[in-house]
């Protein structure tokens, strides 16, 4: 039995003075007042008071009926430069807008990155930032080191020449017959919404090797317990078998106080 300070239920009918959960094997099964229910069930063997909560006010854990944790998985290991500030568990982020001052903290996360480590950023819009991002841009920031810019909306990327030569990309690979090689930009090492989907196997593969998949699901771990929520679906997941596998491992290594369901998309059960 846990009790608490005080105990917000979600019955409008219930008293102010609620302040005893009562759980057996992991089932919650009544809430009440700490006498009532002491009385009620410290004859059963295994009964423990537990006052760790005592000076806490105890809610239910809140419910995500729709939220991709493998896809902010993706973007939280990178480093953000967005228009919006971001309060998280691993530090804060200050927004930034305009293309001058974008352009300086990509020059400063540049410089901070140690020896020929891939530099990867999340955040930029053209709204906010200028539409001038482009290879030659990128290139212009170090030629040396790979860089990846993925766009704030999560449907563009932007790579500069030592990052499309780590890939092994010519221009050949980002032609074809297709309709969605229209969205390939070769002169600009922009890739978008179809196109993006042609190099994505590649993108993928690199954030699992270099760690970034899994220092993103760490995080994104331990973002969603910080913010309350109990229980988590996640509709159409079209993650990798070995993104899959990190998912997995990570969710399930040490205690985490939540459910988490996955449905896989469709399109991938044929």
């Amino acid at each position: 039995m846990f009790i608490a300070n005080d105990l917000i239920t979600m019955t409008d009918g219930d008293s102010k003075e609620v302040n005893a959960v009562a759980v057996q094997d992991g089932i919650i099964i009544e809430v009440g007042k700490q006498e009532a229910l002491v009385d009620k069930y410290q004859s059963l063997d295994g009964f423990v008071l537990n006052d760790e909560f005592s000076d806490n006010v105890l809610t239910p854990g809140f419910v995500e009926p729709h939220i991709h944790l493998w896809l902010m998985a993706i973007l939280s290991g990178t480093e953000f430069i967005t228009p919006s500030s971001w309060n998280l568990p691993w530090g804060d982020v200050e927004g930034i807008t305009g293309w001058d001052n974008y352009k300086q903290r990509i020059i400063e996360l540049e410089a901070q990155t140690p020896g020929n480590e891939p530099l990867v950023t999340w955040g930029y819009h053209n709204y906010f930032h200028g539409a001038h991002m482009s290879r030659e841009f990128l290139n212009s920031v170090s030629t040396d080191r790979p860089i990846i810019v993925w766009h704030r909306s999560f449907h563009e990327l932007f790579f500069n020449d030592a990052a499309i030569a780590m890939f092994g990309w010519d221009e050949e690979s980002w032609s074809g017959e297709e309709t969605k090689y229209e969205q390939l930009d070769w002169e600009r090492g922009h890739a978008y919404e179809a196109g993006a989907k042609v190099i994505l196997n590649d993108v993928m593969r690199f954030w699992v090797e270099e760690g970034l998949f899994a220092k993103g699901m760490e995080r994104t771990k331990e973002y969603v317990h910080s913010g309350g929520i109990t229980t988590a679906i996640d509709p159409g997941v079209i993650a990798t078998p070995e993104m899959f596998e990190q998912v997995v491992s990570i969710m399930e290594r040490d205690f985490l106080p939540m459910d988490y369901w996955l449905m896989p998309r469709e399109t991938l059960l044929t």
